[in-house]
């Protein structure tokens, strides 16, 4: 009799939406997320949680249909070339060997969802979703140049992926376990409960990964208004998620405002972060300043301690009264008692006196 593959559990969601923090904590309740994660870096310190064989897959499907490597579109349809769609199934198969329950994480395989669900029939995918006010500020916050260069295509993006998710969730419920990521990321524990009691896998209590720090950056109202403004359909999206999730609607929703009110509101800080820049600017120029005359002080120290040191080899080369007499010689010129007797004194001889050798 033909034994059952391992179960499998995908991780997945919008960028910027706790999916490595809810990876970590699968990881350290039994759920094997690869031996080749992706380290830490810049807006994930502790680590990302990612098969990097699974991100390299991912990676050049976008790149073959002319997409950035990040996964920033807005494609509805993004084909899978029949080179790499061998190469998954190589890929699984190895993962497969040995495992009892094992999965991955990657905000790319939002973009793929339907693909991997004919591909992984035993799959079951657990979906993460956070408010598109968050996830652009934390884009923002983290400096992707997409961003930077085009600022509203983060609402579009956190839309096509999170409209993806929705649709996903609704044709495939029994495959799906969906979760706001504030409630995962302040309690990790409860839906690491629910995925194991839900689909029976052997997972057992996750490790206290979770940064409590996480998720609590109090967000101005008047940008999450600049969402109410520009993409009111992102917000009844978002509340669409929520209800799906069995989550009451969001309490910090924002009522859309008059857009010159916006406009001037980031006016004033934009100027004030301009006024903190210039005077930062002028800090750090008086700082560079000072070190450069410590510096000076410094080097100057080192040649006087240098001159110091070679002239007590080389007086210590001297008999004694030879010594006193030059020493009182330099002193009587430093103190300017050029006209004294002290001066004028004629050295002592420097031969060696009896009893000293």
């Amino acid at each position: 009799m033909c034994q059952s593959p391992a179960p499998i559990l995908i991780i997945t969601g919008m960028h910027r939406s706790g999916t490595s923090v809810v990876a970590a904590a699968l990881a350290s309740a039994g759920l094997h997320v690869g031996s080749r994660l992706m380290p830490g870096g810049r807006g994930n310190p502790r680590g990302h949680f990612e098969d990097l064989d699974f991100v390299s897959l991912h990676e050049r499907i976008l790149r073959a249909n002319g997409i950035g490597t990040e996964g920033f579109t807005t494609a509805t349809e993004i084909p899978v070339p029949p080179s790499l769609a061998d190469e998954a199934v190589l890929l699984v198969e190895q993962r497969r060997l040995g495992q009892t329950l094992w999965g991955w994480k990657d905000p790319r395989t939002t973009l793929f969802l339907e693909w991997w669900a004919r591909l992984l029939p035993e799959a079951r995918f657990l979906l993460l979703f956070r408010g598109p006010a968050e996830v652009i500020d934390s884009l923002f916050r983290r400096g992707d140049d997409t961003f930077s260069l085009n600022p509203g295509f983060a609402l579009d993006v956190w839309s096509a992926y999170n409209r993806r998710i929705h649709d996903f969730q609704r044709a495939y419920p029994d495959r799906c376990h969906l979760a706001a990521a504030e409630t995962a990321v302040a309690d990790p524990r409860s839906l690491v409960a629910a995925v194991r009691d839900r689909w029976g896998f052997p997972l057992g209590e996750p490790a206290g990964v979770a940064d409590p720090h996480l998720f609590r950056h109090r967000l101005d109202l008047s940008r999450r208004s600049l969402v109410a403004h520009g993409r009111p359909a992102a917000l009844e999206l978002h509340a669409t998620l929520l209800a799906a999730a069995g989550l009451p609607p969001d309490p910090k929703t924002e009522q859309p405002r008059d857009p010159v009110s916006l406009a001037m509101a980031e006016w004033a800080r934009g100027s004030s972060l301009e006024s903190r820049a210039s005077t930062a600017e002028t800090e750090l120029a008086e700082a560079r300043a000072r070190a450069e005359t410590l510096a000076q002080e410094l080097a100057a120290a080192r040649r006087e301690l240098a001159r110091l040191e070679s002239a007590e080899r080389r007086s210590s080369r001297r008999p004694l009264p030879a010594r006193i007499s030059r020493e009182a010689r330099r002193l009587a010129r430093q103190a300017g008692w050029f006209g004294s007797d002290v001066a004028r004194a004629r050295p002592v001889p420097e031969a060696t006196p009896r009893g000293w050798q």
